[in-house]
């Protein structure tokens, strides 16, 4: 998100998290990439549902943006609190793609319309594996799926891909750790390969929450926001 914003000529962002390992490791990697001006860097507790104060601040410092991690209810109170103050017609938001999907959509409503996020998925994709799993998944659960039952998926493929390559002689599992590295399958998010480190090598992609013409709250695919991209640790990571 940090490069996407950059290419869309934000000059001045302001970042907001929650206040632990993950909120840390998102806001961070989002200020590492951005090549503009950091206005500031806000943390709130896990436990704090009333940004009002955070709000204030905001609206003073004026930046042509703000880049937020919040996940679960935080989520639900933050962006619910953004559009009641207003500040969504003036500051457009971004964010990651865990901020809102169809297990909050009911919670959060209107609120969530227009916010941008990056995400290594997205419904719309547009392969034989990605169409297969939204569809069944419509079909049993009457919504569309998250990005956590999305992943899960994939990775259910991928074990059984490699299982499959050894024949299902899991106790080999020199055997079976090669054949996962070559995540041989169709995986739902496009293009896919592990790194040396054995960490995901894929596109990333931008998304809007939007409405369909029926009403209902989808991620819209707007396209990709970075292409095979690799975590910037790898480099030192020694594993051949």
């Amino acid at each position: 998100m940090g490069q996407y914003m950059t290419k869309k000529g934000l000059k001045r962002v302001y970042f907001m998290g929650m206040d632990y390992q993950a909120g840390w490791d998102h806001t961070k990697a989002a200020i590492r990439e951005f090549k503009g001006t950091k206005v500031a860097e806000v943390y709130t507790p896990l436990n704090q549902m009333d940004f009002s104060a955070e709000l204030t601040q905001l609206r003073a410092a004026k930046p042509d943006a703000v880049f937020v991690f919040y996940v679960g209810p935080l989520a639900v109170a933050f962006l619910k609190q953004y559009t009641q103050a207003g500040l969504h017609k003036t500051i457009p938001l971004y964010s990651m793609g865990a901020i809102s999907d169809p297990l909050l959509y009911k919670a959060q409503g209107d609120a969530a319309i227009g916010l941008i996020s990056t995400e290594g998925w997205n419904t719309e994709l547009d392969n034989p594996a990605n169409k297969k799993f939204v569809a069944a998944f419509r079909k049993k659960y009457g919504r569309d799926p998250s990005g956590y039952a999305a992943r899960q998926y994939d990775a259910v493929m991928l074990l059984d891909a490699a299982v499959r390559q050894i024949k299902g002689k899991v106790n080999d599992k020199a055997a079976l750790r090669a054949a996962l590295r070559k995540a041989d399958f169709q995986s739902i998010r496009g293009k896919f390969r592990f790194n040396t480190n054995q960490y995901p090598v894929q596109d990333i992609y931008v998304q809007e929450v939007a409405r369909r013409p029926d009403g209902t709250m989808y991620q819209k695919l707007l396209g990709v926001a970075m292409a095979d991209v690799k975590d910037p640790d790898y480099v030192n990571c020694k594993m051949k």
